[in-house]
């Protein structure tokens, strides 16, 4: 699942939102990536220290 920069940079309130997005961006941070059906909610596990999961 791929997340176009466009709409990322839409989202961002402010730089440091968006600088912060950008170190997320690589894939290699995250694991256990999916949606719903409609694709109406997505969730991801980050890989960290400890396991982060948000919805």
């Amino acid at each position: 699942m791929a997340i176009d920069l466009k709409a990322v940079e839409q989202l961002a309130t402010d730089q440091s939102s968006l600088k912060a997005a950008a170190g997320l961006a690589k894939p290699a941070k995250w694991s256990g990536v999916g949606m719903s059906r409609d694709a109406a909610l997505i969730w991801v596990n980050a890989r960290a220290p400890a396991l982060i999961r948000t919805a």
